[in-house]
């Protein structure tokens, strides 16, 4: 892959991270006396986005810099 689907690769992973956790807490905090249940899996859900949005910054700063500086 080129440098810059990396790049499209980092940004989609991180926005995605942060969305799906933002999402997820916003329906928590809404019913959260329905979904009481649901407050157990809320460190999977973290991990989960958690390891995408780690991903995705990684790849943005192992490729961006090496493009800076003329490496592929």
């Amino acid at each position: 892959m080129t440098n810059i689907s990396y790049k499209i690769w980092g940004i989609v992973l991180v926005c995605l991270s942060v969305l799906g956790l933002l999402s997820y807490f916003y329906l928590i905090l809404n019913d959260l006396w329905k979904y009481a249940v649901m407050i157990a899996s809320t460190l999977f859900v973290i991990l989960f986005f958690g390891l995408i949005g780690w991903l995705g910054l990684t790849i943005l700063k192992i490729r961006w810099p090496a493009e800076q500086k003329g490496k592929t």
